[in-house]
């Protein structure tokens, strides 16, 4: 298992660079949530940039929420309403379609960099990237359905991407038909 605590070096610098108020600091006090979702064994996996952080709203357990059989543990109905309700918009149709539990064990949500800001600052690579962008490789590998929801250029090569990387969504419209054909499949199996 990777030690996300290997970027806390980087991220000291990277934050001394930057003013309390700025929007790509990185808040180490929310911990590392390098993914939603079991990467392992996740059907279909929606790769992101980082977990937003809203000051006021986000708490440093959003992401530790553990509920048996539910691997995307913030779909689960007893999760935090606004946390459960993030993931109507890029998994609404799939969730409305299969079931919200059925969706939390197969698909996954897997962050470029794992540590929380308010904005995603494209050029700060920590060594953590190295093992996302490989848990995206062997999902691939394994036959998931992998799809580059955010940061397009930094994840593997080749692989679907979703149409508004502003608003990524695992719907027919977010996607080319035979991704979205791909995905109700890994879902309806």
């Amino acid at each position: 298992m990777f030690d996300y605590n290997q970027d806390l070096d980087c991220i000291e610098v990277y934050n001394a660079r930057r003013d309390a108020a700025s929007r790509t600091r990185l808040q180490i006090h929310m911990g590392a949530a390098p993914y939603d979702g079991d990467p392992h064994t996740a059907r279909v996996m929606l790769l992101m940039n980082n977990p937003v952080y809203t000051p006021g709203v986000s708490t440093p357990t959003d992401h530790l929420l553990a509920y048996d059989g539910w691997p995307l543990a913030g779909l689960h109905p007893d999760a935090p309403n606004a946390f459960r309700m993030w993931y109507r918009r890029p998994l609404g149709r799939l969730i409305d379609a299969y079931g919200a539990q059925k969706v939390s064990q197969r698909v996954c949500l897997l962050q470029l960099c794992p540590w929380a800001s308010q904005s995603f600052d494209s050029a700060l690579v920590l060594p953590s990237r190295a093992h996302q962008i490989e848990l995206a490789r062997s999902a691939v590998q394994r036959g998931a359905v992998v799809i580059a929801g955010r940061s397009f250029d930094a994840w593997p090569a080749g692989l679907p991407r979703v149409r508004n990387r502003l608003n990524p969504t695992l719907t027919p419209n977010g996607l080319d038909e035979c991704t979205w054909d791909r995905v109700e499949k890994a879902l309806g199996e």
